[in-house]
């Protein structure tokens, strides 16, 4: 969608924001951003992805789209999916909200998650803990609410060396819905 200062200012009302000057030349001549932390890149990437036109974005796998404000290379996917994702989701609402033709997304994509090969398959909620089984039979498929739970928990165990992480995966196995 080709933005003009109207659209601008629906879009301000609708974030209940002031964008500054630079976002504004960014999302309507595709002006460069200025580099460095804590200017407003993330929101203008936001605002400009969510009115893009294209195929529907899988929110399950945000790296995939997020903007590059997430510093080294090994922080991309957190960022993505803990600090991004988050972002995108509300500013795609509140434009949808006001009126604006939105991009689609894919959500609630069902998964299995794998650590260490051995598969999620469930909780002992007695001692509150996380299982995992190597038989997949055993596995439990879960949403994305659930596996953003348990991705934070596993980098959690592996930054406070609680765990070995040799390997993690995210096994998509059921289609989203568009919304």
């Amino acid at each position: 969608m080709k933005l003009n200062t109207s659209d601008i200012e629906k879009i301000e009302k609708s974030l209940s924001i002031e964008l500054y000057q630079t976002q504004k030349d960014y999302l309507i001549n595709d002006a460069p951003m200025p580099k460095g932390k804590q200017n407003g890149k993330t929101l203008a990437h936001c605002i400009k992805l969510a009115l893009s036109e294209d195929e529907p974005l899988d929110m399950c796998h945000p790296e995939n789209f997020c903007d590059d404000d997430y510093g080294s290379k090994f922080n991309k996917v957190p960022y993505a999916k803990m600090y991004y994702r988050h972002m995108f989701r509300g500013v795609l609402d509140e434009l949808k909200t006001a009126g604006f033709p939105v991009r689609a997304v894919v959500v609630n994509v069902k998964s299995i998650v794998v650590m260490n090969g051995q598969f999620y398959s469930g909780e002992n909620t007695k001692d509150n803990k996380l299982l995992f089984n190597p038989d997949r039979t055993k596995a439990v498929e879960v949403d994305e609410r659930r596996l953003r739970f348990i991705t934070q928990t596993v980098l959690r165990w592996f930054m406070n060396r609680e765990i070995d992480l040799e390997r993690f995966e995210i096994l998509k196995v059921g289609g989203g819905k568009h919304v």
